[in-house]
């Protein structure tokens, strides 16, 4: 009997100890939804050149920028439209990635409190006086002194920022379009707590808000809060899925998940832990959700059932754990990364040395390869059986024929006899525009264009509407090129925004 119960502590002892062997692989991965190509991001943790690697294979890169980074923390903001990443570094100091042409800046100065972005490419940031600024990738800078230091801010998708100020007994809510410095919208929020700590994040056309034990929807077209769930415990963090139609709350001291569905307005499910759970991470496809744990472990919960698939031993980084596109989740451990299954918790794969990268998991199509002359403006062969087409490229052609004779196509000369029977079809810009306000009333506009003169040029008056309300744009030109747009923004010595075409 001593035998038998000898050899069960042998086996039984290597199943407890933290293993340094990989384990062999026995998970089972979902199929990777249809769409942009999935991209893992890697660079050193101690900072260097950027490098883009396809996945799942993960050992081949398609991509690698052209200047280094610093030593990365974590990401705030990414989105594929314009190809643009803001991270934070080690230090505190925003970065911004352009993926497009692998350049680096480090926008704002050193000293910085708080830093958001909701696309990567408008980066805002609080520094220790209290200043709220305001960065984008054309170098122009807007900032402010509000009256009162934000507790938190919240960018919105349409480029606004919201201010979030914790006073006695509420939160007021005041939101802004820069380059205007005009509050534009504002709503209180009655909040009786002895302390309240403010989280915000954006779906679509959506603000949610955490504030003591209260959570919080918002209309961004309206302003106007349309869920109000008090959770009965201070909130500790909170995120949403996907589409924004449930939230899930981290609360103090308690071992359970809140799951609050906004459709309902009110708590929908509590999932139990194991034990405390301290911070959360999305799937960005929504179909699992991480929770830190104590000891270098999270639970892994499964949301189409809200069940706890289990428990994985982990370090809880700024960049891992992550899920990729197929449902592995990217675990760290010591120098190593063990990607396991979010479905059975079997191990997938194991990377030595992959825990000394920082990872970012995404999906683009931007590291495509190019084919050459993809740039080049397109022409189109005009049908040889209508003469009135002929008749009317004709002068057209003529003036192109001769403007081109010492242009290049795909590396070689064009002649007249190659551009005849086609037409540029390109259509023309339509320059820059100087915007330097825009506000919701024409009184406020008026007052922002008067005593405004540049090169005895004076701003007009353009209105738009958008959901259903009509903002006002203070704004100059068209001009030719954005260099001379920016050169009246600074004669005019007001803030300004400058961009493309007509507003």
């Amino acid at each position: 009997m001593r035998t038998i119960l000898a050899w069960a502590l042998i086996l039984l002892l290597p199943a407890c100890a933290d293993r340094t062997e990989p384990p062999a692989t026995t998970g089972v991965l979902a199929t990777i939804p249809a769409g942009p190509d999935p991209v893992v991001l890697r660079v050193s943790r101690d900072g260097g050149l950027v490098s883009a690697v396809s996945y799942p294979g993960l050992d081949s890169v398609v991509w690698r920028s052209s200047y280094r980074v610093p030593a990365l923390d974590r990401v705030l903001a990414y989105h594929a439209d314009d190809g643009y990443l803001t991270a934070v570094d080690t230090s505190g100091r925003p970065v911004r990635l352009d993926l497009r042409l692998g350049a680096v800046a480090v926008p704002g100065s050193a000293g910085a409190m708080q830093h958001a972005s909701a696309d990567g490419s408008i980066l805002y940031a609080i520094n220790a006086e209290g200043d709220l600024a305001r960065y984008t990738p054309v170098g122009d800078r807007w900032a402010i002194t509000p009256d009162s230091r934000p507790s938190a801010l919240v960018p919105l998708n349409d480029g606004s920022i919201v201010m979030a100020t914790r006073g006695a007994n509420d939160v007021l809510l005041r939101r802004l379009r820069p380059p205007d410095s005009v509050v534009v919208d504002s709503v209180r929020l009655d909040i009786v707590a002895d302390s309240a700590t403010i989280h915000g994040v954006t779906v679509g056309d959506r603000m949610f808000l955490s504030a003591g034990s209260h959570l919080f929807s918002l209309r961004t077209r309206d302003f106007t809060v349309d869920v109000d769930v008090d959770v009965e415990a201070p909130i500790r963090e909170f995120v949403t899925s996907p589409s924004g139609d449930r939230m899930f709350v981290l609360v103090s001291d308690a071992n359970r998940l809140i799951v609050v569905d906004r459709f309902e307005q009110e708590v929908s499910e509590r999932i139990a832990l194991p034990g405390s759970g301290e911070a959360l991470r999305m799937d960005p496809l929504g179909r699992v959700l991480l929770v830190r744990a104590a000891n270098d472990s999270a639970y892994v919960i499964e949301l189409g059932s809200s069940a706890l698939v289990g428990t994985v031993r982990t370090s809880w980084r700024g960049d891992l754990p992550l899920v990729f596109a197929d449902g592995a989740v990217a675990l760290a451990h010591s120098d190593t990364v063990t990607l396991a299954s979010s479905l059975d918790l079997g191990v997938v794969r194991t990377i030595p040395d992959g825990a000394k990268d920082f990872w970012y998991a995404m999906r683009w199509n931007g590291f495509r390869p190019r084919a050459e002359g993809l740039d080049e403006p397109v022409r189109f062969r005009q049908s040889s059986g209508s003469a009135a087409a002929r008749a009317m490229a004709a002068g057209t052609l003529d003036s192109l024929a001769r403007d081109s004779a010492s242009s290049t196509d795909s590396g070689r000369m064009v002649s007249d006899d190659t551009l005849e029977g086609t037409v540029p079809m390109r259509e023309p810009r339509g320059g820059f525009t100087l915007q330097l306000a825009a506000v919701l009333s024409e009184e406020l506009a008026r007052k922002a264009a008067a005593d405004v003169s540049v090169d005895g040029r004076t701003p007009r008056i353009v209105s738009s509407v958008r959901d259903g309300r009509t903002l006002y744009r203070v704004v100059l030109g068209p001009y030719s090129t954005r260099e001379a747009a920016e050169k009246a923004g600074k004669a005019s010595g007001r803030t300004y925004w400058v961009f493309e075409g007509a507003p």
